[in-house]
């Protein structure tokens, strides 16, 4: 079943056994993997859904990456995220371009390096 809540999109939440799959095509198993799936079981807890865990696919690998439910240490986490996002947000001047090798693959990779000019 696919669940949107608060402007994300779960692709796949199997309520029955309370699972959020989500599968990544890369070679790389990364952090980043494992925080997008904490805040999916995040989001889906404060829409009262208890005891949801994760599993990140890797079908390239062939390896599959349990997300345990969450802890009161990871809702703390995932609460600061959200507030450093929205001073982020609340600033008057972007934030500087990162250029990290990481960026040319990530989802918002056009709201950091679009000018206004592009726009």
């Amino acid at each position: 079943t696919q669940v949107e809540l608060d402007g994300i999109k779960i692709d796949f939440y199997d309520p029955c056994t309370r699972m959020v799959h989500e599968t990544k095509k890369g070679r790389a198993i990364e952090e980043a993997h494992r925080a997008q799936v904490q805040y999916y079981l995040y989001k889906l807890r404060q829409h009262g859904v208890t005891d949801a865990s994760g599993l990140i696919e890797y079908p390239e690998l062939r390896k599959t990456e349990p997300v345990a439910p969450l802890t009161e240490q990871d809702e703390h986490m995932i609460s600061a995220w959200e507030a450093e996002v929205q001073r982020i947000v609340g600033l008057e001047m972007c934030p500087a371009v990162i250029n990290k090798p990481y960026c040319k693959k990530c989802s918002y990779h056009d709201f950091c390096y679009m000018t206004e000019a592009d726009g």
